[in-house]
């Protein structure tokens, strides 16, 4: 009897440490709960500054295109010892606006089109002041003379802006010398 009693102790007792080291291991439904419910207000707060950060990068990245565009233009006047303009314009493809640019000799039609991949982000009309005037497309132009310079000095100090579609962040490319000089800029800075 003692042996039978001396088993039954042993599995109970083995059995009652293995009930305790269940119950230990893991959460709570309170706990998971708890958690849940952090993150949950986490992402909340933290998504606004996220996409505020999204659209940021979008207007750079589109600044940076229109800047290469335009470096390109003025390389492509003195290379090829001819004028030679950059052209932007605003466009509808698929339902959406989007933003194209083309380095095209100078007061011609561009036949090519590149577009800037950056979703909303336009041209801000009202702060863009370079001009459109005897332009076949009937978009925005900077011209640049056999020597890379800019061809019309009342180009100088004429800006293009853009702005994602709330208008918050704002890039604008200054023509700032008669050289040909382009100056990069944002926010308050791009007002004419």
């Amino acid at each position: 009897m003692t042996t039978i009693t001396f088993l039954l102790n042993t599995f109970l007792l083995k059995r009652k440490k293995k009930i305790q080291q269940q119950s230990v291991a893991g959460f709570t439904l309170v706990e998971l709960i708890t958690v849940v419910i952090m993150v949950g207000v986490l992402a909340a707060s933290g998504g606004a500054g996220y996409l505020e950060w999204l659209n940021r990068l979008r207007v750079n990245a589109a600044q940076d295109v229109m800047l290469n565009a335009i470096r390109d233009a003025q390389l492509t006047a003195k290379q090829r010892n001819a004028p030679w303009q950059v052209s932007f314009r605003e466009t509808t493809i698929g339902g959406k606006n989007v933003i194209q640019w083309a380095v095209h000799y100078a007061d011609t039609n561009p036949s090519v089109w590149n577009k800037i991949e950056q979703d909303g982000i336009e041209i801000d009309a009202a702060n863009t002041n370079i001009t459109t005037n005897n332009n076949p497309s009937g978009a925005w132009k900077v011209v640049f003379n056999h020597q890379g310079k800019v061809r019309d000095p009342n180009e100088v100090g004429r800006l293009i802006t853009i702005s994602n579609l709330n208008g918050r962040n704002k890039r604008c490319l200054f023509v700032a010398s008669i050289l040909g000089a382009v100056r990069a800029d944002r926010n308050d800075n791009c007002k004419k």
